[in-house]
C-alpha cells in the first residue's frame, strides 16, 4: 500500500514534520508512515513516539548510519512523497537553506520530497501548491510525472517562473502596465502550452510603469 513518509528526529521539528505528512496525506488520498533512525543503540526516543502517538501515525525505529538509511528508507516502492525537516538545532549559517540530511535526500531522490521549517505550524488543508519551474521540460517532466499523478483533492497549482537580466523576453523587458496586461496572457498561455499542455492557465498582474519585473507578482493559476 502507498504510503507518506514522515521521517523525524529527536527534536521539536518532529511534531511540524508530522502534521505536513498527515496534511499531505489527505491531499494525496494515502496514509502516513514515521521513521527514526537510531544512530546510537542508547539514544532514547521517548519524545519521537510520544510525537508519532498524538498524531496516530506508526512509528519504525531503525538502526544505522543517518543519511544511508533514510535514502533507503525512501527508496521503499511504496514511498510516494517523504517530508523532513529542514534543519534541527541551531539554522544553517552556510550557503544551503536546509540541513546537510535533508539536502541528502533531496539530491539522492527521484520522488517528491517535503522540507518542513521547524516553526511550521498547522496551517489546515493543503488548497495551494507552488511550483517553481524554470520552462524547460528537464524541470517540467518530473512534475508532470511524479506530483500531478498523486493528487486526489482539489488544490490550486501556481506556476513561478523567475527571469534574469539574461532571460527577461525583449517583450518584457519594459512593460508599462496601467491593467491586465496583454502581453504577459500572451507569454503566459505560451509558458503553459510548453510546460503543462493538458491544463489552462489564467495570467494577471499590475506593475507601476517605472519599474522593471523586480517587484512585480504575477501568478499563473492551473485548475
Amino acid at each position: 500500500m502507498s504510503f507518506v513518509l514522515a521521517a523525524l528526529d529527536n527534536s521539536a521539528s518532529a511534531r511540524a514534520v508530522l502534521d505536513a505528512a498527515v496534511r499531505i496525506g489527505r491531499l494525496t488520498g494515502t496514509p502516513v508512515r514515521a521513521v527514526y533512525v537510531r544512530t546510537d543503540p542508547l539514544e532514547p526516543f521517548d519524545a519521537v513516539e510520544s510525537a508519532a502517538t498524538r498524531a496516530q501515525v506508526p512509528l519504525r525505529v531503525v538502526e544505522g548510519p543517518l543519511e544511508p538509511t533514510l535514502i533507503d528508507a525512501l527508496g521503499d516502492p511504496e514511498v510516494i512523497v517523504a517530508a523532513i525537516g529542514a534543519w534541527s538545532g541551531a539554522p544553517p549559517t552556510g550557503p544551503y537553506p536546509t540541513g546537510h540530511t535533508a539536502r541528502a535526500l533531496l539530491e539522492h531522490a527521484d520522488k517528491p520530497v517535503v522540507v518542513v521549517p521547524p516553526a511550521t505550524g498547522s496551517r489546515g488543508v493543503i488548497r495551494r501548491i507552488l511550483l517553481p519551474l524554470e520552462g524547460t521540460e528537464g524541470s517540467s517532466r518530473p512534475v508532470l510525472e511524479r506530483l500531478l499523478p498523486l493528487l486526489v483533492d482539489q488544490v490550486e497549482l501556481v506556476v513561478l517562473h523567475v527571469f534574469t537580466d539574461a532571460t527577461v523576453p525583449a517583450m518584457l523587458d519594459r512593460p508599462c502596465w496601467t491593467g491586465p496586461s496583454t502581453t504577459w496572457t500572451s507569454w503566459g498561455g505560451s509558458f503553459s502550452a510548453g510546460t503543462f499542455p493538458m491544463r489552462t492557465v489564467s495570467s494577471s498582474g499590475r506593475a507601476p510603469s517605472s519599474n522593471r519585473l523586480p517587484g512585480w507578482r504575477p501568478t499563473s493559476t492551473w485548475t
